[in-house]
């Protein structure tokens, strides 16, 4: 890994400094942050949708369905490697 030169460091902290005044001067608009959790809501319903398709819950469905074609329990499904 290559350090940061001097003149790099400078630098950041300059405009680390920067955003943080401007950050204090003028503070985000609350439509902002409703748009921020909006979006993050929509990304974790993706993702709840696509465990629906990747198998996650297929298996719990086939051992729903074997429950209720075989609700005692006689039938043993076979093992898994």
């Amino acid at each position: 890994m290559v350090e940061p030169t001097t003149m790099e460091l400078l630098l950041q902290a300059r405009m680390q400094q920067l955003a943080d005044e401007r950050r204090a001067a003028t503070p985000p608009p609350p439509e902002l942050r409703q748009e921020v959790f909006r979006t993050l809501d929509l990304i974790d319903t993706i993702g709840e949708i696509g465990s629906l398709f990747t198998g996650t819950l297929l298996g719990t469905a086939a051992e729903f369905i074997d429950l209720l074609e075989d609700p005692e329990g006689t039938h043993q499904p076979p093992p898994t490697e």
